[in-house]
């Protein structure tokens, strides 16, 4: 894969290479720029969860009424659509690209890169590519996500 930029591999250069992950601008970068295998965004989204599981336990009485209300299931529902949708946009230009086709337009494009919170991709999130070193490792690390 010599014609591959620095840290890419495989066809199309559609892979990181050994000692790369993908971020979450889905670019391949350096294990050793990376500040660990945690990042901040893994820290505060634990951190949350944790308070929740917390919130739930102590209070569980309260919040199932709380959240069998018709107001709070509409909210959910409408909720979870908003929240699928906004994951389809942000992996459309990488559907693009992957089909062979080119970058989409700068308003698009950044739009979608403004969006690539909602993608919720848990292997840029903890960043197995550098825990593990091997194809096998990682594929099992993303089938059991």
């Amino acid at each position: 894969d010599d014609s591959c930029a620095d840290g890419y591999t495989g066809p199309r250069c559609a892979t990181c290479d050994t000692g790369h992950f993908k971020d979450t601008f889905n670019q391949c970068s350096s294990c050793r720029d990376a500040k660990g295998v945690f990042s901040t965004s893994t820290i505060l989204i634990l951190s949350l969860g944790a308070v929740l599981i917390f919130v739930y336990c102590f209070f569980r009485k309260q919040v199932s009424e709380l959240f069998n209300s018709a107001v709070i299931r509409e909210l959910k529902n409408k909720g979870r659509v908003v929240l699928i949708t906004g994951q389809i946009i942000v992996e459309l230009p990488l559907v693009s690209q992957f089909r062979g086709g080119s970058d989409l337009p700068s308003p698009f494009s950044d739009f979608t890169s403004a969006l690539s919170f909602a993608a919720f991709d848990l292997s840029t999130i903890f960043k197995f590519s550098c825990i593990s070193t091997s194809y096998l490792s990682s594929l099992i690390f993303t089938t059991m996500l």
